[in-house]
């Protein structure tokens, strides 16, 4: 059953990451700049070194990725209030926008998709309710 499930979230994950990039659009964002940057909307202002901490990446590499982001208009730096030393890295208006219109595309294709495979919503309801507790023991696993 286990092999099972992650053959089955590698190719949803595979599908929607495929979906996803052939929207990408204008904005022209690798995979690991719209990471970090759905990091800073949802998480919310955090240090660069936390968000490479969470992105799974080294500091240095994030300090690149951070510059791109900045460079497009879609992240700023600002000093801590309680640190001066310390800069926080914040989600503009437009990076927002951004992340929620993608998040409204993936949404979509989901909702469609879901359609498709005739589950009833009951159904469908404990599948998601079984994955987000999976999820959570698996976060709580991870160091």
């Amino acid at each position: 059953m286990a092999d099972r499930l992650n053959s089955a979230t590698v190719h949803l994950g595979r599908a929607l990451r495929q979906a996803s990039r052939a929207d990408r659009g204008a904005e022209g964002l690798s995979a690991e700049l719209r990471s970090a940057l759905t990091s800073l909307v949802y998480r919310g202002p955090m240090a660069i070194g936390t968000l490479a901490k969470n992105e799974g990446v080294s500091a240095p590499a994030m300090t690149k990725t951070v510059g791109l982001l900045e460079a497009r208009g879609l992240v700023v730096r600002e000093a801590d209030s309680n640190d001066r030393r310390i800069v926080r890295l914040s989600a503009t208006r437009r990076a927002r926008a951004l992340v929620a219109r993608r998040r409204q595309a993936q949404v979509a294709r989901i909702r469609e998709a879901l359609l498709a495979v005739e589950e009833g919503p009951a159904q469908v309801e404990r599948a998601i309710q079984v994955l987000e507790r999976l999820v959570s023991h698996l976060e709580r696993q991870t160091p």
